[in-house]
C-alpha cells in the first residue's frame, strides 16, 4: 500500500506543483459502514467511502467497497487519489470551503469525470459552499473544468486562495456570464 501511496502521492503533487511528504498523509483504512458513521458521528449514505479531514485520510476498505458501498471495488485507488487532492488543497484554503470548489478539484486530479448538474448559477454555487449531498459532486467538477478549460490552472489556484466568497463569487460572475 505504501508504494501505491507515494505514486498517487507523486501524481496529485504533479498537478498542484508542489509534493506533501508521503508520511504526512496519514491514510486510515475503515473496515466497515459502521466505522465511517462512528468516525462522522452519524449514519452515512453507501456513496460515502471516503474522507478527509482535520488532515488525515479515511477510506473505506478495498476488499470493502462492494459489500459496504455504491462502489464497485475497482474505483478504490481512484477515490483514493481524490482524498490525497483533498489534502493538497487544505494547503491552499484551511477549512475546505467552498465545498464544491473543493470536491470539483479532487474529482478532476483523479480523472473522476461526472456529469454536469441540471442547473447551475450563484444560487447553486452558494448553496454547496458549506452544504455536501450527491450532486455537489457534478457541481463542482463542471465548475472546476469550466475553470480549466476557459482559464488555467493559475486561475484556479488564485480562486482557491480567495478569503472572502463574496470576492469568489464577484470573480466567478465576471468568468461566466451564464452563472447569474
Amino acid at each position: 500500500m505504501d508504494d501505491t501511496i507515494k505514486k498517487l502521492n507523486k501524481e496529485v503533487a504533479d498537478f498542484f506543483g508542489f509534493e506533501i511528504v508521503t508520511a504526512d498523509l496519514h491514510v486510515n483504512i475503515l473496515n466497515s459502514r459502521v466505522e465511517i458513521n462512528n468516525l462522522l458521528q452519524r449514519k452515512t449514505e453507501k456513496w460515502l467511502v471516503g474522507v478527509t479531514t482535520k488532515g488525515k485520510i479515511y477510506i473505506l476498505a478495498e476488499d470493502k467497497f462492494e459489500s459496504e458501498s455504491s462502489h464497485p471495488k475497482s474505483h478504490f485507488y481512484i477515490t483514493l487519489k481524490h482524498e490525497i487532492a483533498h489534502r493538497y488543497y487544505s494547503q491552499f484554503k484551511k477549512g475546505g470551503h467552498p465545498n464544491w470548489l473543493n470536491e470539483g478539484v479532487a474529482l478532476s486530479v483523479a480523472g473522476q469525470n461526472m456529469k454536469p448538474p441540471e442547473k447551475i448559477n450563484l444560487e447553486v454555487l452558494k448553496k454547496y459552499y458549506r452544504h455536501s449531498d450527491e450532486h455537489i459532486y457534478g457541481v463542482g467538477y463542471f465548475m472546476v473544468q469550466n475553470i480549466l478549460h476557459n482559464y488555467n490552472k493559475d486561475k484556479l489556484f488564485e480562486l482557491i486562495k480567495l478569503n472572502s466568497s463574496k470576492d469568489l463569487y464577484f470573480e466567478l460572475n465576471k468568468m461566466f456570464k451564464w452563472l447569474k
